[in-house]
């Protein structure tokens, strides 16, 4: 049986592994905004957010690191939804 794997689109780190994505900014539209503030797994634009989870179930990285581009469990710094599905227009990533 052949196995997949899925990489993400900017640092190219396998999802499931626990490293942190590299690239630390996103711009939508026009407004340019910083991934490790509200985007690390664990604390998604709620710093009250809580979880027992070791590992985000989506993308792989440990608690208080920036998910993989494509992560279904991200969040969109412009409208709060995820990222994967809202309908803001991803301009650029960035390291």
């Amino acid at each position: 049986m052949k196995t997949y794997t899925i990489t993400c689109d900017d640092c190219g780190k396998e999802f499931g592994s626990i490293e942190s994505c590299t690239y630390g900014h996103i711009i939508i539209g026009g407004k340019t905004y910083t991934r490790n503030a509200g985007f690390q797994f664990g604390k998604e634009f709620s710093q009250t957010v809580e979880t027992s989870e070791k590992k985000c179930s989506d993308c792989g990285v440990e608690a208080g690191k920036i998910h993989h581009y494509g992560c279904g469990e991200e969040v969109c710094p412009a409208c709060k939804e995820k990222l994967a599905t809202c309908e803001c227009e991803v301009e650029k990533r960035s390291l």
